[in-house]
Formats: structure tokens, C-alpha cells, sequence
């Protein structure tokens, strides 16, 4: 999911970062050290989900726009010009589905209490 972020390296930097500090004698608060659970469970989700929903989005874009390019970022883009010219309606049943799908796809990995 291009537009996604932090992006998974994002997030292993600022925990380095953190981890650096803490081995410097920093003395971490509950707040920091529960921020820095949650990244790294943000990170096992990514590692365990991403490729599958990835691979749904890429699919259900390519049906959307009767496209066979694989690159999820240009799929997207082409989504957003096809919506910009009205060639897609956006009250259509399949967008809305395929958006709803998407959401709730990325929601799993970034916040799944949400989707509860």
C-alpha cells in the first residue's frame, strides 16, 4: 500500500533511535515504552499481512480499471485521474466495495481494534 505511512522502515529507525537512548541510560516512561510496544506490533501485522493485502488492493483495482498493471502506486493514481474525468462514477457499488475492502485491509494491520 504505496501511500501508506510510516512506512516499516520509518518505524524500525525511530525504535533504533529509541533503543540507542535507552542503552544511553534514558529512562523511558509508560507512555514511551507502550508507544514503542504498539510500533512494534504495527511491524509483526505488516510482516504477516501486507503481502496479501497488497495483492487483494492490486486485484480488485485491477478489475476496477480493466487495467493489467501491477504496480499498486500507479494503480491507485490511475483510480484517482479515472475519479478527477468522471470516468468512474463514484456512487458505483464495485468502488465503493473495493474502497470499503481497502480501508479495512490496512486498518487490520494499523489499528485492528477498529475493525472490531
Amino acid at each position: 500500500m504505496a501511500a501508506n505511512r510510516p512506512y516499516p522502515d520509518e518505524l524500525l529507525a525511530v525504535l533504533g533511535d529509541w533503543l540507542s537512548r535507552l542503552a544511553g541510560g534514558h529512562k523511558p516512561s509508560t507512555y514511551e515504552a507502550r508507544m514503542a510496544r504498539h510500533a512494534v506490533e504495527i511491524l509483526r501485522r505488516e510482516m504477516a499481512l501486507s503481502e496479501s493485502t497488497e495483492q487483494a488492493e492490486r486485484q480488485g483495482l485491477k478489475h476496477l480499471l480493466n487495467s493489467q498493471e501491477n504496480d499498486v502506486g500507479v494503480l491507485n493514481q490511475q483510480l484517482a485521474n479515472a475519479l478527477r474525468e468522471r470516468q468512474i462514477n463514484t456512487a458505483d457499488p464495485a468502488l465503493l466495495e473495493h474502497l470499503r475492502a481497502s480501508v479495512e485491509a490496512r486498518l487490520s494491520i494499523d489499528n485492528p481494534k477498529f475493525n472490531a
